[in-house]
């Protein structure tokens, strides 16, 4: 069920209830502009799947072309990643009753 976006989200928000809930944290990534596009997905899905053993987090990812209007830079693909703020209980299934805290501090990008 949770590898339904859409499902995750109505999820995580119902665990999520309190009025000022951070429901996400998000990465931004770009790519390398040498990459064509199954190199970026396959990119994106190790460094998901990575973060996802390492932490125990639940992932969502997008990759998203260059804007092509205002002169924006046609090489600029990047991806948005989203990090669930509790981890997952491998026993039960369910998300865990404490927060992970790990990507609130300010140096978070050594964590991932």
């Amino acid at each position: 069920e949770l590898l339904d976006r859409q499902s995750l989200w109505n999820i995580v928000e119902k665990v999520e209830n309190r009025k000022n809930s951070v429901l996400a944290r998000e990465f931004e990534v770009a790519f390398p502009q040498e990459l064509n596009a199954e190199q970026r997905q396959q990119l994106l899905d190790d460094l998901c799947k990575k973060i996802v053993e390492r932490h125990n987090v639940i992932v969502d990812a997008v990759i998203h072309a260059p804007h092509t209007r205002g002169g924006s830079d046609e090489r600029n693909h990047h991806a948005h990643i989203l990090f669930t703020s509790r981890q997952l209980d491998k026993d039960t299934g369910e998300f865990s009753k404490n927060k992970f805290r790990d990507f609130n501090k300010e140096k978070s990008s050594e964590t991932v």
